[in-house]
């Protein structure tokens, strides 16, 4: 609701001082509600002209709902790169991915309303640890949010780096239910967590809030319950 004020309110007084005033900056023909606040955000000074922003949640949708929305705008952003990063801002809410994962992509950061607000949740699980509710990728950040993973099969886990260097800010991630919970996994990268809590619970086998192989990650203010780091 916030967010469509401030877009009504950005058109009302766009239309009174600006009668040339452009919806569509980046050219790519798309206008909308995401395209009105990057437009004011820009000619304000608050972002470069070739960065862009993207606003994903309804307070009317269901959490399925909003999943569905988030997956299908990471997947059709298709020319994120270091001269043109993209932001995808996740309003309040739960983002459920159902059995499915969200894999994140080069120069394109997600970031929510708060751990304690926006949630991204799912219930997938696999025999081996390779099915996480969100894949981090290099150069791009997830922040200010809750990760869970509730998948009853073999392995639950909540966040996984596989050959990849992400940054995770002001994350709490959470895996259970399944025989092996791993709340965050790091293969083969050399990740940035930053205030990060990892919890690792339910299971009548093993918890690990990090597994970690192979891999270098850099933890800085890090909460881990319980904490494996072979």
């Amino acid at each position: 609701m916030k967010t469509l004020i401030f877009a009504l309110l950005t058109i009302f007084f766009c239309s009174i001082f600006s009668s040339s005033f452009a919806f569509d900056v980046d050219g790519d023909g798309k206008e909308g509600l995401a395209e009105t606040i990057h437009s004011l955000q820009v000619v304000s000074g608050m972002l470069p002209s070739n960065s862009k922003i993207i606003f994903v949640g309804d307070i009317d949708a269901t959490s399925v709902e909003n999943g569905t929305v988030l997956l299908d705008v990471l997947e059709n952003i298709t020319d994120a790169s270091d001269s043109k990063p993209y932001l995808i801002k996740l309003e309040p809410g739960i983002y459920d991915l159902g059995s499915g994962s969200l894999n994140m992509k080069r120069n394109i950061d997600i970031e929510g309303s708060g751990e304690k607000n926006t949630s991204i949740t799912s219930a997938i699980t696999g025999h081996l640890p390779n099915y996480p509710t969100v894949n981090g990728a290099s150069d791009a950040e997830i922040r200010f949010l809750r990760i869970e993973n509730t998948g009853t099969g073999t392995y639950s886990v909540a966040f996984r780096n596989y050959t990849a260097s992400s940054t995770v800010t002001h994350v709490t991630a959470v895996a259970s239910g399944a025989t092996y919970n791993h709340a965050v996994t790091n293969y083969l990268g050399t990740p940035v967590y930053r205030n990060v809590t990892a919890i690792a619970n339910g299971s009548a086998t093993t918890n690990r809030a990090f597994f970690t192989h192979n891999s270098s990650p850099v933890m800085i203010n890090v909460t881990d319950e319980p904490y494996f780091f072979p």
